[in-house]
């Protein structure tokens, strides 16, 4: 048991003092306007990515271009 409580000391501080971290530089960041545009379209073309690998494409495959490019702009409109 005593083993468990020190491995699991600072994954438990870091989880209890992050999330305030985080939070209070998430709001200076909408306070400021700032939009993340790259995270937005890398997003977009995993989705991409994901719908070629459930229609059975390799990712690698030139098939599979298709979905990197028409999904993610598709996505935008759900």
């Amino acid at each position: 048991m005593s083993e468990l409580i020190s491995l699991m000391k600072w994954p438990l501080i870091a989880s209890l003092a992050l999330p305030w971290l985080l939070v209070y530089l998430g709001l200076h960041i909408v306070q400021r306007g700032v939009i993340f545009v790259d995270l937005a379209l890398a997003q977009t073309a995993a989705f991409g990515t994901c719908m070629s690998m459930v229609a059975g494409y390799d990712v690698h495959d030139w098939q599979a271009m298709p979905f990197h490019l028409v999904l993610p702009s598709s996505a935008q409109c759900f």
